[in-house]
């Protein structure tokens, strides 16, 4: 109904699993390529995991477009059989037929020679199980057992699990641990951040046939609060805004748009005019007056003299528990943008995220998402991270992670005997230090990073690939790190040898242990190189 009034081919924002519509984020880039990785092996398994609606299905299928004609696939919907029922389905999907009342070993007898010829005729057979979190332990070790078919020289078969988190905790049971032992490619899709909405949004709006962006700013803000970043929930919202917008005749969605529709799609009720204090609040307050009515005050920590690379606000009062200062109407982010490029000797005026990235990008810099973050992969990132925090309104603020201090004791660093290890961050107010629990509590864990790519990057480097400026770039980084004693003779290629003592610095840093040379790694690579603005600055 809305298609004429905003200029649209197609609906946008509907939930079936369409490939043409797949925003091509960081995190679904970096997924394929793990996935392409886990292809390319000698066979084995192939994990895939996401909470609901994170576009795992939708991953899928591009992943199988691009199949070279090469593979054969049998996809495997319903999780819910048992072990005959399984390997029924497979033979099926392959069409291999079975004998009236064919037992489990019937069919793997035949599925063996099936396979067999296969590789016979240089062709390559994947199986694919969608909801594999609903799988059974004995159906997951007959599947492993099919990874047993082999040649002297080849495995016969790739599996590709498609599930819920949950299947990663039944991977860990110690009966599964040889099926575990055999995942040769591991991802897992999170939510979108607030700047991969907006992109998702748009993209989504463009391969439709729009030509301009339908949603404002507040409203991108909103939907990314409302779905939490989950693609499904961000397309179930966004259509039913689409069409209050086209009811309304607005041009725009707007945030009120936003709220509404949520209501309805959601389930969200609408904030009534007064609320009373959220709970966590609430309880804040009761321990305020207990520690004033019984003379217990909290201490103001003197603030620290940080690096040269940045100078810090000159009032900074330590207070763990304290509430984030919300920027001013006036001024909403443009301190954070400044400081941020600031920090790499960027001198630009930056009023959004957009603006801020063109800046650093025209000086040679790149501006990628990362999410998923840890605090130890905060912190073995050892770059300054733009984050958004929840603040006390049920809102997002951007907020400028630029320093790190681990406190043990009270001896040096200015501070008193007990205090929690602080996250410094700082906002168009000024700086503050957080307590570690308390900026866990308010960061989703995505950020945008500036960085500057090593020689040789333009995208993810896997084990095996030519590509001798970056092995040169890694082989010194870690060697200046202490993982190797002296260079190795490569011929430019990304060795084995190479990617494990890769994996070994990401376990080390809290940066996961794929193996791929992609943003977070390298960037965690480069920190401490000059001219290169680091957390550890101020640990």
């Amino acid at each position: 109904m809305y298609l004429d009034y905003f200029s649209l081919r197609q609906r946008p924002f509907l939930i079936s699993p369409d490939p043409a519509f797949l925003y091509p984020s960081d995190s679904h880039r970096e997924a394929l390529a793990h996935l392409q990785y886990g292809l390319e092996r000698e066979g084995g398994f192939i994990l895939l995991t996401g909470e609901v609606g994170t576009g795992k299905t939708t991953l899928c299928r591009l992943l199988i477009e691009q199949l070279p004609d090469t593979f054969r696939l049998a996809y495997i919907l319903n999780a819910r059989l048992d072990s005959p029922g399984v390997l029924a389905g497979i033979c099926r999907e392959l069409g291999i037929l079975l004998p009236a009342g064919a037992d489990a070993k019937t069919c793997v007898e035949l599925l063996h020679d099936n396979l067999l010829a296969a590789h016979g005729d240089n062709r390559q057979t994947l199986v694919v199980i969608e909801e594999a979190q609903n799988l059974d332990p004995e159906v997951l070790e007959t599947l492993r057992l099919l990874t047993n078919l082999e040649t002297s020289s080849a495995k016969l078969l790739h599996i590709l699990l498609i599930g819920q988190p949950e299947l990663l905790a039944t991977l860990r049971r110690p009966d599964l641990r040889q099926l575990n032992q055999r995942v040769v490619s591991r991802c897992h899709l999170g939510p979108l951040s607030v700047a991969e909405t907006r992109a998702y949004l748009n993209h989504r709006v463009t391969v439709a046939g729009g030509q301009r962006s339908l949603f404002s700013g507040g409203a991108i803000r909103c939907i990314h609060r409302k779905s939490q970043g989950i693609p499904r929930l961000i397309n179930l919202l966004a259509e039913r805004c689409l069409i209050g917008a086209f009811a309304e005749q607005r041009s725009t969605v707007s945030a009120a748009v936003v709220r509404r529709a949520a209501t309805e799609v959601l389930d969200i009720p609408l904030a009534s005019p007064a609320r009373s204090l959220p709970w966590p609040a609430a309880t804040a307050l009761v321990v305020l007056a207990v520690l004033v009515l019984t003379g217990l005050v909290l201490t103001v920590v003197p603030q620290l003299d940080l690096a040269d690379w940045y100078t810090r606000s000159s009032e900074v009062v330590h207070q763990s528990d304290s509430p984030l200062a919300v920027p001013t109407e006036t001024s909403p982010s443009l301190g954070v943008f400044q400081r941020w490029l600031s920090l790499w000797g960027v001198d630009a005026v930056a009023r959004s995220l957009d603006e801020a990235c063109g800046a650093a990008q025209r000086r040679g810099l790149r501006c990628d998402v990362v999410e998923g973050l840890t605090l130890e992969g905060l912190l073995g990132l050892d770059h300054p991270l733009l984050v958004t925090l929840h603040n006390d309104r049920e809102g997002l603020d951007f907020y400028l992670v630029d320093g790190y201090l681990g406190v043990s004791s009270g001896l040096g660093n200015g501070l008193e005997s007990g205090v929690q290890e602080q996250v410094s961050v700082a906002n168009s107010s000024g700086a503050h230090w957080l307590d570690k629990a308390t900026f866990a509590a308010r960061w989703s864990g995505d950020g945008q990073l500036i960085w500057r790519a090593p020689p040789g990057y333009s995208e993810p480097l896997l084990p095996g690939a030519h590509n001798p400026a970056l092995v040169a770039f890694v082989t010194e980084a870690l060697m200046a790190r202490g993982y190797l004693a002296e260079p190795l003779v490569t011929g430019g290629f990304y060795t084995d040898y190479l990617a494990q003592l890769v994996q070994r610095f990401q376990l080390d840093q809290g940066l996961g242990s794929d193996g791929i040379l992609g943003v977070r790694t390298l960037a965690g690579l480069s920190a401490g190189v000059a001219g290169v603005p680091t957390l550890s600055a101020v640990r």
